[in-house]
């Protein structure tokens, strides 16, 4: 017969554990932070395609002037996204604690 593999405390599995709220507090604060980021790129795009931007330059625009607004648009998605995950991670925290 084989003997039984001990575990070793350091590498063996623990279940996950949430003692406390503020745990959940801090994910759901934290994306609101990734949301008023998410709205400041928006407001970047938005001040790009302003009437006073659009009439002070040429009608070509350069190749960094029009790639700029779909790295906002991408870096605003990103930011929303990462907040629903983050609103959704605190959720699921503060059910299991309570």
């Amino acid at each position: 017969m084989t003997e039984p593999q001990s575990t070793i405390p350091y590498a063996s599995p623990r279940p996950e554990r949430h003692n406390s709220v503020a745990g959940g507090i801090a994910l759901m604060l934290m994306s609101l932070g990734l949301i008023v980021l998410g709205g400041c790129f928006l407001i970047g795009i938005l001040t790009l395609y302003s009437k006073d931007t659009i009439e002070s330059t040429p009608v070509y625009w350069p190749v960094a002037l029009q790639v700029l607004p779909w790295v906002l648009y991408i870096l605003a998605f990103a930011c929303f996204g990462g907040a629903l995950w983050m609103i959704l991670a605190g959720v699921r925290w503060l059910y299991r604690v309570g």
